[in-house]
């Protein structure tokens, strides 16, 4: 039995519940050369993001869509940005 084989005969032993984390594996190992980080791995198998979005999620996308990620920010803007946000985490 080659192995290509063996791979098969596991996929299809897998529960169906199993089947999603299976891929997000293989497709990790692919990714990374065979030799997937632990991060990559960890990343793979985590399971999906179930929540709904609230509404506050839905803006703070609506308002990234705007933003070119390769867009130049100055050091003094960045930190006045930052600076913001921790004085409304303080709120």
């Amino acid at each position: 039995m080659t192995t290509t084989d063996k791979l098969h005969r596991l996929v299809d032993a897998l529960p169906p519940d199993a089947t999603d984390t299976a891929a997000r594996v293989l497709e990790a190992l692919v990714a990374h050369g065979l030799a997937p980080d632990p991060v990559a791995l960890a990343c793979a198998l985590a399971p999906d993001d179930d929540e709904p979005l609230t509404a506050e999620d839905r803006a703070a996308l609506a308002e990234r869509a705007h933003t070119d990620p390769g867009a130049y920010v100055p050091l003094d803007v960045a930190l006045a940005q930052l600076d913001a946000a921790d004085a409304d985490r303080a709120r």
